[in-house]
């Protein structure tokens, strides 16, 4: 299986979150997306389906690790700008 880049991972990270959150987040774009945030769950190898189970703790063995913070800005545990 082919390696994912950066922009395809971001991508597939926006589609899912898009599909599973449609109620709330179905017009979240890319510029909406604190990437800085997601970028090292990318460079830890995880799928975007792992990344987005990880940052909006859908799995509870994971609920207490810490996701690294873009203090410049507002966002919410899951790397998404909260000031829109």
């Amino acid at each position: 299986m082919a390696e994912t880049n950066w922009s395809q991972w971001q991508q597939q990270v926006l589609g899912k979150i898009q599909r599973d959150y449609a109620d709330i987040l179905q017009h979240l774009t890319l510029d909406e997306v604190d990437w800085a945030t997601w970028r090292e769950l990318y460079e830890q190898g995880r799928s975007a389906t792992d990344a987005v189970d990880y940052a909006f703790v859908r799995e509870p063995s994971l609920a207490a690790s810490p996701v690294p913070i873009d203090s410049r800005a507002p966002v919410m545990r899951t790397g998404v700008r909260s000031d829109r």
